[in-house]
């Protein structure tokens, strides 16, 4: 599972309630992961390589908030 990089992610996000949502999504979203495209390339939700995962979050802050999106189910 891939939640160490993402706890650093929700670190960033100021409201606790949103938080812990996405944190709580996080853990249903771990169990049936489901690829999407976006921007033209394949994304899954959870990750299964955590550094493929952090550089695509760290690079791109479109790629990061539709991600957190899908966690949240608001995609």
């Amino acid at each position: 599972m891939v939640f160490t990089f993402i706890y650093v992610q929700l670190a960033k996000i100021n409201n606790r309630a949103l938080r812990i949502q996405t944190r709580q999504s996080c853990k249903k979203l771990s169990e049936n992961a489901k690829w999407r495209r976006f921007q033209g390339r394949r994304v899954k939700e959870i990750a299964e390589d955590r550094t493929e995962l952090s550089r695509a979050l760290l690079k791109n802050s479109k790629i990061r908030l539709y991600f957190f999106r899908c966690l949240l189910g608001k995609n």
